[in-house]
């Protein structure tokens, strides 16, 4: 599978889970600037 692909199939995945609760999207976006800052901060590292 391509990374599209896998992005695609994951979006699908995602989209049987809703509606989400205030909670579980709170916890989702968490999540997601955590990770968004990390690698964000590593690309840094190897670039700068």
């Amino acid at each position: 599978m391509t990374s599209i692909e896998d992005a695609l199939s994951l979006k699908q995945e995602f989209e049987t889970l809703r509606p989400l609760s205030k909670e579980q999207e709170d916890r989702i976006m968490q999540k997601f600037r955590l990770d968004w800052s990390y690698n964000s901060n590593n690309l840094e590292v190897l670039v700068g």
